[in-house]
Parts: C-alpha cells; structure tokens; sequence
C-alpha cells in the first residue's frame, strides 16, 4: 500500500522483479499522474492485475480546488495506457467537496461515461473533513463553519453532514449526488 511505488522507474523495476521472481500477482494504489508506458510495462509483466487511483472528481475545477495537482487530460492516457498492457483499473470517487453543484457532478458524470471503457470499478464516497487534513485545519478557506467539524461528522460512509454552504446548496449537492451514485452503481461493479 505505497501510493509512491510508482514514482521512481529504477525503484519500480526493482520491487516488479522481486514480484515476477515469486510469481507473484497484487493490486497496486498510485496516483493518476505517476503511470508512463515504461512503467506500466514492468507492473504488467510482473503480475499486477488492478490499479486503484484517487480521481476524486470528473470536474477539473475541483480537482483544482482540492489541490489534487491532477490533470484529467493525462489521467485518461494513464488509464487508457494500463488498459492496453491488461490492466484493470478501479477509481475512488469522492463527492460533495466544498463547492461541488449540478455542474461538478455533471462533469464527473461526463467524464466517467468517456472513460467508462477504461475504468472496471468505482467506489463512491462523500466528502469528510478528517481531522488533520488541510480542510479541516482551515475550515474558514472553505466556508465551512467550525462548529459543525464535530465527531459525528468524522466518517467517510453514509455521510450526509451539512457542513459549508447554504441549505439550498446543500439541497443541489444532495440531489446531484443521487445521480451521480446512480451512475457509479449501474455502470460499474464495486
């Protein structure tokens, strides 16, 4: 569960050798930006089966605002690139991110059903402003009152806590996150 392992090729040829040496076969987490053909390669013939990647959102503008530094352009060469080497990838998707709406959700959606050729399994979750993460340490930068970072609030399933904008933006989110989870369930397995 090293999110960096693919970050270096000389440290990736190494440990995929050890793999292919034990015939060895493993699900593999990284980042979107972190897969180059050279790499996929060595994962390929070593035994990798799956990758799993933190998209988070089919909306460039949250990807933004999140700080991900994940350009969804290179993102569908990433997972294109492991389909072709018959690689199954999965994406984490995450909703309702401080200033997500109809629009970001339909973005998402977009996105999704583009690439949907390349992406086997998806898991949808809600946003949660976990203890020790950046949103939650400065709440205010994302209009989000520090009154509701509560215990109850502190999970990433089921949650359905109001925590940033209006009731009316809230409600959008709401609704926009229905659909999206629609999708996610009816298009691809878990």
């Amino acid at each position: 569960m090293d999110e960096t392992a693919t970050l270096n090729v000389a440290h990736v040829k190494n440990w995929t050798q050890v793999m292919l040496n034990n015939s060895m076969q493993y699900v593999l987490s990284t980042r979107g930006d972190a897969i180059n053909y050279e790499i996929v390669s060595y994962l390929a013939t070593s035994g990798c089966k799956e990758i799993k990647f933190g998209l988070e959102s089919g909306s460039q503008k949250l990807l933004t605002s999140m700080n991900k530094k994940l350009n969804l352009d290179k993102f569908e060469e990433t997972i294109s690139l492991t389909k072709q080497f018959g690689i199954n990838n999965k994406v984490f998707l995450m909703h309702g991110f401080p200033g997500e709406n109809k629009e970001t959700t339909c973005e998402t959606i977009s996105f999704l059903n583009k690439n949907k050729q390349f992406i086997d399994r998806a898991v949808l979750f809600q946003f949660t402003p976990l203890p020790g993460s950046y949103v939650y340490n400065t709440p205010e930068k994302f209009n989000i009152r520090r009154d509701l970072l509560t215990t109850n609030n502190f999970t990433i399933y089921n949650n359905m806590a109001h925590c940033w904008g209006t009731q009316y933006d809230y409600d959008e989110m709401m609704t926009a996150y229905s659909e999206l989870k629609k999708f996610v369930e009816t298009t691809f397995q878990r």
